[in-house]
């Protein structure tokens, strides 16, 4: 089997389990008693931990080797995923009380983020490790498409399967990252470690060439998430909708989102080679543009509501 389809394989699991929870977090939280600002903090947990996981793996990437780091981040986010799954279900059995619930969810999204940051560091690393020159772009290439396909997966998974249930998609979710561990276990070989004592310049964050793109970078990825965690509320709320059919809706129009995003990526800029600065000058004004409109639809709804 070819290791870098392998390695894309793990790394789609991952970010279409990510992907899952955007459809379904409103309901979640309505069917366990919590306020949205509970449901905020469960996303935030998982990328807080994620964001300090990524360095921390990538030290051990290069000290324990790829295919060991990916491993524990496969099994790792398979078993905060499914913890987060039996927290949820015991918090609509009713078998604990809300805030220990959240809780629960709270620690299983944090364990599945810090513990996921071994899968892409891994997977650059190794795309790196093995190719060079064009394959080596067209490798990290299939790595940003599997990101983008996960987060059309991911969505389409929940809305396809809450009709089985609510919790059914998180099941599914925890099961297929074990199934890509098992393929990443056969099909990628074992590459040795770095020297253990080898030291690696660092790049920080106050860096000054760096610091603006992050910020710009930062800026769009809070709004972008905000808003899919908020979109499920206001689906939920001003179409009067239920459960299943929230998370179908919008498991649609998140299914849309990453099909836009996927089109951007590996056509768009592809294909008219457009520069990074120009992307930015165009694509902000777009954003802006979408954000708008989402917000005037919203208010047209609560006006048409009251006359």
């Amino acid at each position: 089997m070819n290791p870098t389809i392998v390695i894309v394989a793990g790394l789609f699991t991952v970010y279409m389990g990510l992907g899952v929870l955007n459809p379904l977090l409103a309901p979640l939280v309505r069917a366990l008693e919590l306020s949205e600002t509970q449901g905020g903090l469960i996303i935030t947990a998982a990328a807080m931990m994620f964001a300090l996981g990524s360095p921390f793996w990538g030290g051990r990437s290069e000290r324990w080797g790829r295919k060991p780091v990916m491993l524990i981040g496969l099994i790792g986010f398979a078993t905060g995923f499914a913890l987060f799954a039996l927290a949820a279900q015991i918090g609509i059995g009713g078998l604990l009380a809300p805030a220990l619930v959240f809780v629960l969810l709270i620690l299983a999204r944090g364990l599945a983020g810090f513990l996921m940051g071994g899968v892409p560091v891994s997977a650059q690393a190794f795309i790196a490790d093995s190719t060079t020159g064009a394959e080596r772009t067209a490798g990290i290439a299939l790595l940003g498409a599997a990101n983008g396909l996960g987060f059309i997966a991911g969505p389409a998974l929940g809305a396809a399967l809450a009709g089985f249930g609510l919790l059914v998609p998180f099941y599914a979710a925890a099961v297929l990252p074990l199934i890509a561990a098992v393929l990443v276990a056969v099909g990628l070989p074992h590459t040795a470690p770095h020297s253990r004592n080898a030291t690696y310049p660092r790049l920080r964050p106050s860096d000054t060439r760096i610091r603006p793109w992050l910020l710009v970078g930062f800026t769009i990825i809070a709004a972008l998430v905000g808003v899919q965690v908020t979109a499920g509320f206001l689906f939920q709320d001003r179409l009067n909708l239920d459960a299943q059919q929230t998370v179908q809706t919008l498991g649609l129009a998140l299914v849309l989102v990453g099909a836009a995003n996927l089109t951007a990526q590996l056509g768009i800029i592809r294909t008219f080679k457009i520069a990074p600065l120009t992307l930015l000058r165009v694509g902000l004004p777009i954003a802006i543009l979408g954000f708008a409109i989402l917000a005037f639809a919203e208010h047209c709804r609560c006006w048409y509501s009251r006359s």
